[in-house]
């Protein structure tokens, strides 16, 4: 009788460490295609946000009033607006968030 029982424990040892093993596998298993499904999921979403138009740039917030007066010496009107699109055009800055003061002609060395 009493080897009987040592070969029964012994089974269910066996059988318990075996139950173990395979829902340790079940768990890894389930993790795994939980991963691939999540990856899948963010893959499709980064496609998505890949093929939308990306929003218009924001303009910048102008007051309603001017920025005050220009003052221009020695200089007519037509040469002062080309000169403020020239320099809105090399800064890459909007014309109408530049400020110019004054614009003066610079007399030349000879």
């Amino acid at each position: 009788m009493l080897l009987t029982m040592s070969t029964q424990s012994a089974n269910t040892g066996t059988l318990g460490t075996l139950l173990v093993i395979a829902l340790l596998a079940v768990i890894v298993v389930a993790v795994l295609l939980a991963r691939r499904a999540a990856g899948k999921k963010q893959a499709s979403v980064a496609a998505e946000a890949a093929t939308e138009q990306p929003a218009a740039p924001a303009q910048p917030d102008l007051p309603a009033s001017t920025f005050g007066e220009l003052k221009l010496y020695d200089v007519d009107d037509k040469t002062a607006v080309l000169l403020m699109a020239i320099v809105s055009e090399a800064s890459q800055i909007p014309l109408a968030c530049l400020r110019f003061k004054s614009i003066r002609l610079l007399p030349e060395k000879m």
